[in-house]
């Protein structure tokens, strides 16, 4: 989970610094990592969140990732490269960051406190 985080701040540094051309090929990148991370983490991760007394943490990550698939989704519908594509580009991605520093620095570490050893 903190790789694919890590994986979507590096690029969207690539993305502050690249030229034009590289911008749209880089944004399309981030786009469909946060989109596929999304889908893997309602998968797997709030389901165990659901199984192990964290429901309300994994409906209100749901709703985060609602919120930015919603931005992904304009942006797709936007001339790549243009003022729009970019400026939802960037709202996406600082709702993303956002949401992952949530999991990070919080709930992630609630919920390996509530898994056993072995589950851990």
């Amino acid at each position: 989970i903190k790789t694919d985080h890590d994986n979507v701040r590096d690029l969207f540094q690539k993305f502050k610094g690249a030229n034009d051309t590289d911008k749209v090929a880089i944004g399309n990148t981030i786009l469909r990592e946060m989109s596929v991370h999304g889908d893997a983490e309602d998968a797997s991760l709030y389901k165990s969140f659901e199984q192990n007394g964290l429901g309300k943490v994994a409906e209100t990550d749901r709703k985060d990732h609602e919120d930015i698939k919603a931005l992904i989704k304009q942006a797709d519908k936007a001339q790549a490269g243009s003022a729009d594509y970019v400026d939802l580009l960037k709202r996406a991605v600082e709702e993303f960051l956002e949401h992952s520093q949530k999991e990070e620095n919080d709930q992630l570490t609630k919920f390996t406190d509530k898994l056993s050893p072995e589950e851990n």
